[in-house]
């Protein structure tokens, strides 16, 4: 279980596991119920050692139903939320099935990016660990504000193929300056002269690109942006 303040200690233990036990296929880091995953993403995004190392798949967010709204600390709820590529939503079998729909519609309304499950008395039926395609889930659905509507969700779209260099650039700069405002960022891109699509996640001021499964389609690159966004210059990604 990881501390919720994060040392420099943190990236020294993960290449250490890594090479104290090479035949893991996975690690699973469990934070405390206040911690700030940005902080713990992080890193397998910048090391380069560690991006060496490991593949980061995926951040699961748990959602206590009953109790979502009395967080203690709801900024934080909010953010964990909003980083997770899944959410499990327990306690759901004390919940009508109206009270479910609901919930799920606030939890969507957060996060249109994560793909949702409940648990029933712990367990979750269409939930598997192993798998590594929610984090390649976009939304359909236009930009909205939200329950919370101090979180928003920003799609930004680049209808013709993308020179990497220039773009590349921008999403640097923009997600370094707006790393506190700008919890979530995922894509798709078409880069020019590229034969896949290249699939972009990020988190707290870090990002990463990986190349997808589809073939380049020289269409529309879509960028996806979740956080504090009132006081964001979209036209600087551009």
């Amino acid at each position: 279980c990881i501390c919720c303040t994060i040392t420099n200690e943190y990236e020294g233990v993960l290449a250490e596991l890594a090479e104290s036990f090479p035949n893991v296929e996975h690690l699973l880091i469990e934070t405390t119920g206040i911690a700030d995953p940005a902080a713990v993403i992080r890193p397998f995004f910048r090391d380069e050692n560690l991006k060496e190392l490991y593949k980061f798949e995926r951040c699961i967010c748990i959602v206590d139903a009953l109790n979502f709204e009395k967080q203690p600390d709801k900024e934080i709820a909010l953010k964990q939320l909003v980083i997770a590529d899944e959410a499990i939503i327990t306690k759901a079998e004390q919940f009508f099935e109206k009270n479910k729909n609901d919930f799920q519609s606030i939890v969507h309304e957060i996060n249109p990016l994560a793909r949702i499950h409940f648990a029933e008395n712990g367990r979750v039926a269409d939930f598997d660990l192993l798998s590594s395609d929610a984090k390649n889930h976009l939304p359909k659905r236009p930009d909205s504000s939200h329950f919370h509507s101090e979180i928003k969700t920003k799609t930004l779209r680049f209808p013709q193929p993308l020179q990497k260099e220039d773009f590349l650039r921008k999403l640097e700069y923009n997600l370094d300056v707006y790393k506190n405002e700008i919890y979530r960022a995922k894509g798709i891109l078409n880069f020019e002269d590229e034969l896949y699509e290249i699939v972009l996640q990020g988190v707290g001021g870090s990002f990463e690109m990986i190349e997808g499964e589809n073939l380049n389609s020289g269409q529309e690159s879509i960028v996806v942006l979740i956080g504090r966004l009132q006081n964001i210059q979209y036209e600087l990604f551009y």
